[in-house]
Formats: structure tokens, sequence, C-alpha cells
């Protein structure tokens, strides 16, 4: 009998890695989907969310990532230095408040 390695993979990552892979595959193609992926959502990955804002990271960063009522709606499932972010919908809510508050037009 062979060796066997046993790999546990959490469904929230490996439905980001497919979700990440269809977009560019997407992208490379020059194909666009109409809908969101996913549908209605209760979070969003980074990637997501800094689309749905259309802001660059950099810019987040400077801007309110580390603001104190933002904090809590964003978050890492795993404990590693490395892990993918998150932000919760009221996280886009929360967004929309303070862009309308912070951002001049």
């Amino acid at each position: 009998m062979g060796n066997l390695i046993n790999i546990q993979i959490s469904p929230e990552f490996l439905e980001s890695v497919i979700r990440d892979e269809v977009r560019a595959f997407l992208e490379k193609h020059e194909l666009q989907t109409t809908t969101d992926i996913r549908g209605p959502t209760d979070e969003y990955t980074r990637k997501e969310f800094l689309k749905l804002i259309n802001m660059s990271w950099n810019t987040a960063l400077k801007l309110f990532w580390y603001n104190e009522d933002f904090k809590p709606l964003r978050y890492q499932k795993d404990n590693y230095a490395r892990a993918p972010w998150f932000v919760c919908a009221e996280g886009l809510e929360w967004f929309k408040k303070w862009e309308r508050e912070n951002r001049r037009r």
C-alpha cells in the first residue's frame, strides 16, 4: 500500500479559489459576467470589496482600513499571517456611509 496524504480544505477557501480562477479565466478571454458569481452574499473577499468600492488596496489602507469603526467589519478566517481578508456585508454599508461623510465629490 502506498503512502497516503490527507488534506483538509475549508469550503470557504475552496470557493474563493474557484471564484478567483473563474474570474481570471473570464478576464483572460475578455469575457464578463452579467451578475455576481455568488449572488447575494453576507461577506466579500478583500478583492471583491475593493472592486465594489472602486478603490485600490493602498488607498483603502490609507483612508479607512484601520479606522476603529471599520475594524470589526473585516476579518481573516484563518490564523496565519497571509490569510485572506474578508469584509462582511455591513462593511460595505459602513463604507458607503463613510464615503458620504468623508469624500468630496
